[in-house]
């Protein structure tokens, strides 16, 4: 009898999207709500004291101290032309610009540790990235939660700049894992026809971190309190991790039948359908446990996402691998013998690296095309982000504005991929976000420069 993808399972049989889906990409979005405060918690926590005019005067009668501080929003060239200690900070423990006396000469070591950050997330992406392939999604989504929580309350009881900038560096480690797992887990278990929507919609739930940390930045004006802040609201996610089960996608991958089956058995149920008449395909190989997770049987070119896929918003198959059938539950479950056929196309396939996959010039090509598109998008995105204090106005203010532009174009993005495509998609939000930019450098700060960024 001829085997089901691990998709073909999900139209036929177990549903594409149904209550257990829903609920899973649910509580797996809400992962997104910390993650937004580790990565743009730097807005808040590094605001300009300078700018926010948190000094004053060490003599009264200093007529040059009193003219930078009678100005409503002093300029950095003109309060590092004042004489060393014409001037004391009223607020250090607002930022930690102030509170480790980031100025003038040492200005640039408030950029040094946000560029440490997304250094992090660099190492983070490949270690959890390779993890969440090798050792499964949840487990590298609770290691990855603790990584970034851990360092966050480093950072929040730093007691100098260098150990708030390793901290800096580690939670950014910590948050590349929890935003690649989060994408994976929130969408691997939906159907095709509706895993491309999904996927953007998961994206909400960062916005909606985003305003969180707005508010947590209004109530907690002390850098180290907002922190503490993300820290309690990390903590409080780890109670969803009882709840999420393991990526049926990735334990069929693996060859984890019986953890799989368990696990199908749930969306049927949760689903009200019925377990698969047909032997569900899976990568067993010998004693079930030694193909990657990307291998690929010979004839099917259908694969399991791997973690490198998150966030790049496209259909994911599953491995193929071996034959017959047990019973299960009243119905029949995944295939738990792997044929001799399946052995084999396992054990040539093996462990799929970056390496194998970029000897075929096809893959290798979109693979250096698409990192270039990401890092144009990602220094657009946080580039703004993290600039919006350079802006007139308050900052939480410009940053809650900026935040909830997002809620349209991800409800527009979802729309337009399942009508135009990913290519145009893609190419259509670049050339808009381009011209955006663009126009934005040209124009004099105030409202409307805001609005275009």
């Amino acid at each position: 009898m001829p085997e089901l993808s691990f998709d073909d399972t999900l139209v036929k049989y177990l549903g594409e999207f149904g209550a257990h889906q829903k609920k899973i990409c649910l509580l797996a979005s809400l992962f997104w709500l910390p993650n937004a405060l580790f990565i743009l918690l730097m807005v808040f926590t590094g605001k300009d004291p300078i700018k926010e005019r948190w000094f004053e005067c060490t003599d009264p009668t200093d007529t040059a101290c009193a003219r930078v501080l009678a100005l409503s929003a002093p300029a950095s060239t003109d309060f590092c032309g004042l004489a060393p200690g014409s001037w004391h900070w009223t607020k250090p423990s607002y930022s930690v610009i102030s509170q480790f006396n980031l100025v003038c000469g040492k200005a640039w070591l408030s950029q040094l540790v946000n560029s440490a950050f997304f250094l992090g997330y660099l190492l983070g992406s490949g270690i959890f990235g390779t993890m969440a392939d090798h050792h499964g999604r949840k487990i590298t989504l609770l290691a990855s939660t603790c990584v970034a929580t851990v360092f966050t309350i480093m950072a929040g009881c730093a007691p100098n700049y260098w150990v708030y900038f390793a901290a800096r560096l580690l939670t950014g480690v910590g948050a590349a894992g929890q935003a690649l797992v989060t994408y994976l887990i929130a969408t691997e278990s939906i159907g095709p026809t509706w895993r491309g929507v999904a996927g953007v919609g998961t994206q909400m739930f960062f916005v909606l971190g985003e305003f969180l940390l707005v508010l947590v930045a209004l109530i907690f004006k002390p850098w180290r309190g907002i922190c503490f802040a993300t820290v309690a609201i990390s903590a409080a996610s780890f109670a969803i991790f009882v709840i999420i089960p393991e990526s049926p996608r990735w334990l069929l991958a693996k060859g984890r039948v019986a953890a799989a089956n368990l696990v199908m058995e749930r969306i049927a149920h949760e689903n009200g359908t019925r377990m698969p008449l047909e032997p569900v395909a899976h990568g067993a190989s010998g004693d079930g446990d030694h193909s990657g997770p990307a291998a690929v049987a010979a004839g099917s070119s259908d694969h399991l996402p791997s973690s490198s896929d998150a966030g790049i918003h496209h259909r994911h198959s599953d491995v193929v691998h071996g034959t017959g059938r047990s019973e299960a539950g009243g119905g029949h479950s995944i295939a738990s013998v792997g044929s001799a056929a399946g052995s084999q196309a396992a054990g040539a396939a093996g462990h799929m690296t970056l390496g194998s996959m970029l000897k075929d010039r096809h893959i290798a090509r979109r693979f250096f095309i698409l990192a270039y598109v990401w890092m144009v998008l990602c220094m657009c995105y946080y580039g703004i982000s993290l600039g919006l204090s350079a802006l007139k106005g308050s900052i939480y203010v410009t940053f809650f504005i900026t935040s909830a532009a997002e809620l349209p174009a991800n409800a527009m993005g979802a729309w337009m991929i399942e009508r135009i495509g990913r290519h145009n998609s893609l190419a259509a939000g670049i050339l808009v976000g381009g011209t955006a930019c663009l126009v934005c450098s040209f124009l004099p700060a105030g409202g409307l420069q805001a609005g275009f960024a």
